[in-house]
């Protein structure tokens, strides 16, 4: 802890407050869902994000990349290849944002992410829409999909899980954890299974269209809703959650008033 704070003072003072947290601790989160609007509104914006987060379309890219880009025109050796560099520069950017994190931000990675993103679907969609051939325009399919996934990984897909253990009361944390899991795969299920049906009513390019419209719902949601919570602690997130703190305030740091300089003479 005094590595993570930088002084043995912050260091003891975060442990104090975390030993009274779990003496404080009593009931489930049940009780909690009952009682509190603030926790009420976390698990909302959790359950929120992990939908967003499947949403965005990576999966349906990953499951159904192969069928998508032979019906694009591609061979299936060149779709199987294209599949795997989509999967490398997911771990790229995975990488990436396990670097940027604590150092730009959780808000501010997932608001570039959901641009990348939305941009990427949306001009991906044109492409589609245009019904153009050749060469330059295979280059384009995959460097926008690459854009895509790079965009995705780097605050689509980690911010969620991160933001969604953080902004959680201790009481309540694994009630909201287990729901916004749930939401989450339960979105992914949905969105498999009449991803090709959608597809075929709407067109490539109408699909693609709607996904990046997701995206930019995604953005919107991050820009109004989710808190920046790098550099506060999970009990001072717990105080401002039950105090019913707005969503965007319950992670900006506490904000102290500067010391009373003595006048001169």
């Amino acid at each position: 802890m005094q590595k993570v704070r930088g002084s043995r003072e912050r260091a003891n003072n975060e442990l104090d407050r975390i030993e009274q947290n779990l003496r404080k601790t009593e009931g489930n989160g049940f009780e909690l869902l009952k009682t509190s609007a603030g926790f009420r509104k976390t698990l909302a914006l959790g359950m929120t994000l992990q939908m967003f987060q499947q949403l965005a379309g990576i999966n349906i890219l990953l499951y159904y990349a192969p069928h998508l880009l032979e019906h694009l025109g591609f061979s299936a050796q060149a779709a199987v290849w294209c599949t795997t560099l989509l999967g490398l520069a997911n771990m790229v950017a995975t990488g990436a944002a396990i670097m940027l994190i604590d150092r730009w931000g959780r808000r501010p990675l997932l608001l570039v992410s959901t641009l990348m993103a939305s941009f990427s679907l949306c001009a991906f969609g044109f492409v589609l829409f245009a019904h153009v051939g050749g060469s330059m325009v295979s280059i384009a399919i995959i460097a926008l999909l690459v854009l895509f996934t790079l965009g995705y990984a780097l605050g689509e897909g980690p911010v969620p899980w991160t933001m969604c253990t953080e902004i959680q009361p201790l009481q309540g944390r694994g009630l909201a954890i287990a729901c916004s899991t749930f939401a989450n795969w339960m979105t992914n299920w949905l969105i498999s299974n009449v991803f090709l049906s959608v597809m075929s009513l709407i067109g490539d390019y109408g699909i693609f269209w709607l996904l990046a419209g997701f995206n930019a719902v995604f953005f919107l949601i991050g820009y109004f809703l989710v808190p920046e919570t790098r550099g506060c602690s999970l009990e001072e997130i717990e105080q401002r959650v039950k105090a019913g703190y707005p969503l965007r305030e319950i992670g900006q740091p506490v904000r102290r008033s500067p010391p009373i300089q003595p006048e001169r003479k």
